[in-house]
């Protein structure tokens, strides 16, 4: 059985934007919006403030919570970790205990310029989900003392969800197969739980002739004997996009 494994330039499902209003925020970060996805196995976040906040450490700090359990009961208002960031950077919390705990080793990327926070959190870092609920609070002083804090969204939460793999859309080339040539398997694509299409990221696939089994020559290419003519060409497909793996496809050929 032959193996090939390609990485793909994932799709990136549509962006979910949240739009605050400017001059809301008292002494607080004023956030205007912010941008989050799913991209390369992480969660993003861009996070636009009018003005240029300092986000100076110890002073003026964003958390963006995140609830990717998807349960109320496991944190504050269903939120079991947390980032917290500022100019010098990132870290990511998990509520344990009744109390928010740092996670070691997170992966956790961030920068900051001038009014724009970006940050990516690893989905591994939240046991992998596919989805997550959202709220970005930008805060200034001790809230629980008499500091002031601008959110967003102002009401409720809001959801990124990443579809799931259901269908590997492949094809031969060329078609029909012709005996002593090559074959190979074309761009590979997985059909999306939304119905969307995305270019695999991991493809494996092996190929058989008349029950035995093709050396590969390349990624999911293979060189057809002199004798295949009338013989039966099959090509298992399996693929993934971002975690997610679809069943496996047969593509069936009658070598000329």
């Amino acid at each position: 059985m032959a193996f090939a494994l390609t990485a793909g330039a994932a799709a990136v499902p549509p962006p979910v934007t949240v739009t605050d209003e400017v001059g809301d925020a008292e002494d607080a970060p004023d956030i205007v919006t912010v941008v989050a996805a799913s991209s390369s196995g992480a969660f993003t976040f861009r996070v636009v403030f009018s003005g240029a906040p300092a986000l100076t450490p110890g002073v003026e700090v964003v958390s963006v919570l995140l609830d990717a359990d998807r349960d109320e009961t496991t944190g504050p208002d269903g939120f079991e970790h947390a980032v917290r960031a500022d100019a010098s950077g990132a870290h990511l919390e998990a509520w344990r205990d009744a109390v928010w705990e740092p996670v070691a080793s997170a992966g956790l990327r961030s920068a900051y310029a001038p009014g724009v926070l970006s940050l990516a959190v690893p989905r591994a870092a939240l046991g992998g989900s596919r989805a997550t609920d959202f709220l970005v609070v930008a805060s200034t002083g001790d809230l629980e003392v008499d500091g002031t804090a601008d959110t967003a969204p102002e009401l409720d939460q809001a959801s990124i969800v990443l579809p799931t793999a259901r269908r590997v859309d492949a094809s031969l080339r060329p078609l029909p197969p012709r005996s002593g040539r090559s074959v190979a398997l074309g761009p590979v694509q997985v059909v999306l739980s939304d119905g969307s299409r995305a270019p695999a990221s991991i493809v494996v696939c092996s190929a058989s002739v008349g029950g035995k089994a093709l050396r590969s020559t390349g990624r999911c290419t293979w060189r057809l004997g002199r004798d295949a003519a009338g013989a039966t060409l099959v090509v298992q497909v399996r693929a993934a996009w971002e975690g997610s793996q679809a069943p496996a496809r047969t593509l069936r050929a009658r070598v000329r």
